[in-house]
């Protein structure tokens, strides 16, 4: 038997039904009961039950009374109407308890009801129930939600439920407190002899609660993780919000490496516009194939999909959201004009043309012949519109003046003009014919006169004109026209049979939709290719912005897509600087520094920006944390230099050194690897000798902790390894922090930011990480390619980059688990150097000049990933995924 059963929407009001129950459970309880009134709440009443509904009517109907938590989610909740429903057929109205959480409540003492057109808050089925004003309390305001109005608000409801009045059953409360001092009072003693026992034994319980929870969290993070990787290849919305999740679960190194290989795989991804059949919500089986359609703005604001059973979809590419716009068909073929302001569609039978402003129907043009291709002049005047390319219906072309309404030309037989419309300004280029030798040819729908261009040596799929440049997909050749010349300028094998093409303004830049999913870019020479995407199945249409920064495309499970050759959300900024790079190195302040054959450039290390350059030697390069102080040169020959001016201020024989954390002094270390400070403005000789490694010497970013090699020496060889101090500078001086044993002959190593981890990569490039805990240094790493040299600390991370192909690795820093790889953006050379920015950014460069900053931070990777969905998990996909663990949505 319960004393009340609470309604409520879980996703609008689960922890405001936490704290209610929690109240009605305390206001009057007697000192000598657990609680004052047993209510149900299903988070935490329901026993585990095959079948859920079954149990919460049985509880419903052991209730006296029924308390709703309204507000337009809970009305729009089907599990909410249906216990209402069954509390209005069993029960009585006059046990009916209302809190108002959001949305409208409003009685019209009239009708003796709810005013139904005004409020929200109710489901419909309470409609005519009530012939007096039901007991409710408003907690709708944040500030009734907590302290004395919701103490207030609570016991209001506690008193309908005991059937006292509120002030007697407030009464009778601070009577039981009183009581229950008085009880403590005497058992004080008692109590303080086994308070020890039980405070052990509480945080013993709560200690094993924790624990319990974190392990249920990490493993859904870990069953989320490896769903989202394995739908990145059917559905990559779904898969994008359950990495997304999986971080929010639990920071895991399987979260991390989901993170990691779902950003990679959307590196370009601007926004996923529609998910595909894959997901929960959609109904359509994914094996039934669809003609789907895209259309885009010449700036690219703009954006249109369809499929050949679904509506016209508008979207906002800037606020990457969909723009209200209805029309009732549903079309296999659109086109939008320049600005975006007109929209054309057809669903095989007719061609209607929408204003999208206002969503007014401005043309209905019925034509038949299996329309499936559109097209319209950027200027809106001119509509071509074709069909009849397979399924045996005859072939129609015809092209519309949208001014007049009327025909320019029209035909309707098995020679009519077919196959792909592109409009070039007023003209028009398509093909003449439906055979394999149909050339193609050009329009002028002002003059109504045709010519050839000639180009095509089979009937081609696809067809793109811009700038002076054609381009024509002829199977899974791409080829290049010149407009003025008409000669072929370029071909390439494409590799697969596409199916679509679209070329910016300037022909630039190409973007090719092939059958094996995959959204090409090439250049105008079509010498480089980038893959912006890959669709789960065959691409049916895209089009890029005449800019070239925008292109979006659909697959045939309808997936839509939206992407950007200009965006890569693994890398915050990428720029080509003068080639021969010798050293990177970043200070604390917010300086990079890139020497190189022709000197030292400084630039701004979250954006590469030039800032100055000056003349100084190539070499290896140092920054003082303050940004002030530089150091170049080679082992044996090191200057300092002033960054302010440009000038060289000192000079020191050494082998390598490090700026402490003041930026006036500098560490650098005899041969057996005693620590010794100096001036930074220095000029002389350090009394060192040999070098007992040639990196010798390591600081973090602050330059308060300084590592400093004291022997290497060749494992096999007896005591071999490498050794090395940490060191603390206090100001005035170094303090031993502690000694690091590396059983390895290290190449490289990094300190992290707060100084307290070393990781260093061996001759075999392995991973070796040290942070003081019994045991020694972790081993990890893929250990095969002795070419893994650079190592560097991002958050939670060990980057390590191969200096042959750049690619990128990663791998958890609390146990060593691999988190995933990045291919480098651009072409082969030799990466020099891999340095921490200190903000989670991982800086890398190479030989021929180019700079490329990773993004090395996970959360930042979780803000990336969310600017290409526009929500997170649905209710359906929450209950199927995250059960009854509470997830935070991260974005």
């Amino acid at each position: 038997m319960y004393d009340g059963f609470i309604s409520y929407s879980h996703s609008a009001d689960r922890p405001l039904a936490r704290s209610l129950q929690r109240s009605l459970h305390r206001i009057g309880r007697p000192w000598y009961r657990p609680r004052a009134l047993r209510v149900f709440r299903d988070d935490v009443s329901l026993a585990a039950s095959p079948d859920l509904w079954s149990s919460i009517q049985d509880a419903l109907l052991a209730s006296r009374t029924f308390t709703l938590m309204a507000c337009p989610e809970s009305a729009a909740s089907p599990w909410v109407a249906r216990e209402a429903a069954l509390w209005r057929e069993k029960k009585s109205r006059d046990t009916f308890l209302i809190v108002l959480t959001g949305g409208e409540l409003v009685w019209d003492d009239e009708a003796g009801d709810f005013d139904w057109d005004r409020t929200t808050a109710l489901p419909r089925c309470l409609e005519g129930w009530f012939t007096a004003e039901p007991l409710w309390v408003d907690l709708r305001e944040r500030e009734r939600r907590s302290g004395k109005e919701f103490r207030s608000a609570a016991a209001t409801l506690a008193a309908a439920i005991h059937g006292v009045a509120k002030d007697e059953l407030i009464s009778e409360d601070l009577r039981q407190q009183r009581r229950l001092v008085s009880v403590l009072a005497s058992l004080l003693t008692l109590a303080l002899v086994a308070g020890g026992v039980a405070v052990w034994q509480q945080r013993v319980a709560v200690a094993q609660r924790d624990r319990a929870t974190e392990q249920a969290r990490i493993a859904l993070s870990r069953a989320l993780s490896g769903e989202a990787q394995r739908l990145m290849s059917s559905d990559p919305q779904l898969a994008v919000r359950l990495a997304l999740s999986s971080w929010s679960a639990s920071g895991s190194v399987q979260a991390k490496a989901a993170l990691m290989s779902t950003l990679d795989q959307a590196r370009h991804v601007v926004s996923i516009v529609s998910p595909g059949t894959d997901t929960v919500s959609r109904n359509r089986h994914v094996s039934v194939a669809t003609r789907a359609s895209v259309a885009m703005s010449a700036d690219g604001t703009i954006a249109a999909h369809a499929y050949s059973d679904g509506k016209i979809s508008l979207w906002d590419s800037k606020s990457r959201r969909p723009v209200t716009f209805a029309p009732p068909d549903w079309t296999s073929a659109l086109t939008l004009n320049g600005d975006g302001s007109l929209l054309a569609g057809t669903d095989g039978s007719s061609v209607k043309v929408w204003n999208t402003k206002d969503g007014s129907l401005t043309h209905d043009i019925p034509m038949s012949g299996d329309l499936d291709r559109l097209a319209m002049s950027p200027n809106g005047r001119w509509l071509a519109i074709s069909g009849g390319n397979s399924g045996g219906a005859t072939p129609a072309f015809g092209v519309w003046n949208l001014e007049t309404g009327l025909p320019v030309t029209k035909v309707e037989d098995r020679n009519a003009p077919g196959g792909p419309l592109e409009f070039h300004g007023d003209r028009l280029y398509t093909v003449d014919g439906r055979s394999p030798e149909a050339k193609v040819v050009v329009f002028e729908p002002a003059s109504s006169t045709w010519s050839t261009f000639g180009a095509g040596r089979v009937w081609p799929h696809g067809l793109a004109v811009s700038g002076s440049t054609l381009a024509l997909l002829n199977g899974s050749a791409l080829e290049l026209w010149d407009l003025g010349t008409r000669t072929r300028t370029h071909t390439t094998e494409v590799g697969e049979d596409a199916c679509c093409v679209s070329v910016s303004a300037d022909g630039r830049r190409i973007a090719v939709g092939t059958e094996q999913g995959a959204v090409l870019l090439y250049d105008q020479t079509l010498a480089q290719t980038t893959q912006l995407f890959q669709h789960p199945i065959n691409v049916q249409d895209l089009r890029m912005s005449d800019d070239g920064t925008l292109v979006i495309s659909i697959a045939e499970n309808g997936t839509v897509v939206v992407t950007s050759p200009d965006r890569d959300g693994r890398v915050r900024a990428a720029v080509q600087g003068p080639p021969g790079v010798s050293g990177v190195a970043v200070s604390a302040a917010g300086t990079a520094a890139v020497s190189g054959s022709d000197g030292v450039v400084l630039r701004d290390p979250s954006t590469l920006a030039e800032k100055s350059k000056f003349s100084a030697p190539g070499g290896a390069v140092r920054l003082s944390p303050d940004g002030q102080r530089l150091s170049v040169g080679r082992p044996g020959a090191i200057t300092t230099w002033d960054t302010t001016t440009g000038a060289q201020v000192g000079s020191i024989v050494t082998d390598e050194i490090g700026f402490l954390s003041d930026s006036r002094h500098l560490v650098t270390a005899r041969s057996d690897g005693t620590p010794v400070v100096e001036e930074a403005g220095k000029r002389g000789t350090a009394p060192v000798g040999g070098s007992p490694h040639d990196q010798q010497i390591a600081t973090n970013l602050k330059g308060d902790v300084v590592a400093v090699v004291t022997k290497a020496i060749q494992p096999h060889e007896g005591g071999g390894g490498t050794d090395l101090t940490l060191w603390r500078w206090t100001g005035g001086e170094l303090e031993k922090i502690r000694q690091v044993h590396f059983a390895a002959l290290v190449r490289g190593f990094a300190v992290s930011e707060d100084g307290e981890q070393v990781a260093a990569t061996d001759i075999d490039g392995r991973v070796l990480l040290d942070d003081g805990r019994p045991g020694g240094p972790v081993v990890f790493g893929r250990g095969v390619d002795s070419a893994w040299a650079s190592v560097a600390f991002a958050p939670g991370l060990v980057a390590q980059q191969h200096p042959e192909t750049g690619e990128l690795l990663l791998w958890n820093s609390a146990d060593g688990g691999e988190v995933g790889t990045w291919r480098h953006p651009g072409a082969a050379g030799k990466v020099t150097k891999l340095v921490a920015t200190g903000d989670g950014g991982l800086l890398s460069a190479k030989e021929d000049g180019l700079l490329t900053l990773w993004e090395g931070n996970p959360d930042a990777w979780t803000r990336t990933l969310c600017t290409t969905v526009s929500d997170g998990l649905s209710t359906e996909e929450r209950q199927r995924y995250l059960g009854d663990i509470d997830v935070r949505w991260p974005c």
